[in-house]
């Protein structure tokens, strides 16, 4: 009987164990995850921004950065300008298996108006509708203690619309008449979002609207969009999308 060698028969037997340590943890990676990462969703936002004092001026050429973090993956910086209507469009953001998260910072070319800076997920396959509002530095918000919107709670027809606006408060919880719009942000599919702050429901569903203001302020309204009474299921169609 022929005996290998004792360093050949270690040296085997190391290949051996290497071999088995290779296949048993392919194995399990595979039973853990399919043996990849799953690829990301595709997310979009899109909006305006427009001037806090007056809603009906867009504000052009405003710079957006964003920092865009799927729940899957690494940060990813993103900037894009408005506009000459105040207008901007990223139809393809990062997204992570089940949202992003977003940091943008919203920078308008006038030194007049206010740098603004908000958080917030889009679910993937989502589309996020923003509509930012940006005050002059000469106006006086340092009374704003938090912002709330209203109505807080709806149930609408699909086909309806529905205004919301910003209702602001100073630090002893009393309300403020400021004549200011907020940024609002709708991150659902089921209505569209105008510049007034309106919401127009497209298709049935539960969806929240969220309120923005400086200083990281914000709040959230709900809304559950059902079929109209006696529609016979059929919904309303869309009315056209903003342009101007």
């Amino acid at each position: 009987m022929n005996y290998l060698p004792l360093q050949s028969r270690a040296l085997r037997l190391f290949v051996c164990f290497a071999l088995f340590f290779a296949i048993t943890v392919g194995q399990l990676a595979c039973g853990i995850s399919g043996g990849s990462i799953p690829p990301g969703r595709a997310a979009a936002l899109l909006g305006r921004v427009i001037s806090s004092e007056a809603p009906t001026v867009p504000i052009k050429n405003a710079q957006l950065t964003l920092i865009v973090t799927p729940d899957n993956g690494i940060s990813t910086e993103i900037e894009t300008r408005t506009d000459a209507n105040g207008n901007f469009s990223l139809p393809n953001l990062p997204a992570g298996v089940n949202f992003s998260e977003v940091i943008l910072t919203l920078k308008p070319q006038s030194p007049d108006l206010r740098v603004q800076q908000i958080q917030f997920r889009i679910p993937a396959q989502h589309t996020a509708t923003l509509i930012a509002a940006v005050t002059r530095v000469s106006t006086d918000i340092s009374q704003i203690a938090s912002v709330g919107i209203t109505p807080t709670r709806i149930t609408v027809d699909a086909g309806e619309q529905i205004r919301f606006t910003p209702l602001f408060k100073d630090a002893l919880g009393k309300t403020l008449d400021l004549p200011l719009a907020a940024t609002l942000l709708l991150t659902d599919d089921v209505g569209a979002l105008k510049s007034d702050g309106t919401f127009v429901a497209n298709s049935t569903g539960a969806v929240n609207v969220r309120v923005f203001w400086y200083d990281g302020l914000s709040s959230t309204a709900s809304v559950n969009v059902q079929t109209p009474v006696g529609s016979g299921n059929q919904i309303p169609p869309a009315p056209p999308a903003e342009t101007n």
